[in-house]
């Protein structure tokens, strides 16, 4: 699949009678608008009985015909909604879902406090930095306060460290995410470098996990 490839949409389903449901996401023609669609097709009756209608900025499936209506829990749901600058296309009720969790997510930080929540993920960070602060064989690039540690294993590609991590049940992410400039910056490897990050739902006992999980990679490495 290559992502950065322009399709036609027309191209695409010529010669499917039945397309199903699906979302298409692009730009607009001068390239300065995000764009996204949603359609749906029907074969049973009970799918073909539907209408779109918005409502508030959100777009809604609807019955054209109510009394027709067999099940309703399959058919009728919000397909777009938005959350603040964010969008949520969706083929079901996973919108709703999803638009839920934003609501939740938002009052959980309310209700914590940004500064509470900072400090117990830069604690987190900080208890595995300094775990490994005297390996010679561990080379940080990140200090100070922060929820993320960007580290590398000497000698050790990001990816293979990173995959040694997954193997244990940790994910980590390896590579220049998505910033070259940065990572030039810091000097790191052409690969990148491997990136620890904490969360508002992280707990000590994670970390503990971590730690444990890395120096049982380091001691299968010559010192």
């Amino acid at each position: 699949m290559n992502i950065y490839k322009i399709n036609d949409i027309a191209e695409l389903i010529a010669g499917n009678s039945y397309v199903g449901r699906g979302i298409v996401l692009g730009k607009s023609k001068n390239a300065k608008y995000a764009c996204s669609a949603y359609f749906i097709m029907g074969r049973s009756n009970n799918s073909r009985n539907r209408i779109f209608t918005e409502k508030d900025g959100s777009v809604y499936t609807e019955p054209y015909d109510a009394s027709k209506v067999e099940d309703p829990s399959l058919i009728i749901y919000a397909a777009i909604r938005s959350y603040e600058n964010k969008l949520i296309v969706t083929n079901g009720n996973q919108t709703d879902t999803i638009y839920d969790g934003l609501c939740e997510g938002l009052s959980y930080v309310m209700k914590r406090g940004e500064r509470d929540i900072f400090e117990k993920e830069s604690k987190i960070i900080a208890k595995i930095r300094n775990a490994f602060f005297r390996d010679r064989r561990i080379f940080t690039y990140s200090e100070g306060e922060g929820a993320i540690w960007l580290f590398n294993i000497r000698g050790v590609p990001s990816q293979t460290a990173a995959a040694l991590l997954d193997e244990k049940g940790i994910c980590v992410r390896p590579g220049l995410h998505c910033a070259p400039l940065a990572h030039k910056s810091l000097r790191t490897p052409e690969d990148g470098a491997v990136r620890v990050s904490a969360g508002p739902l992280t707990e000590a006992w994670q970390a503990d996990h971590f730690i444990r999980a890395l120096s049982g990679i380091l001691r299968t490495l010559p010192d």
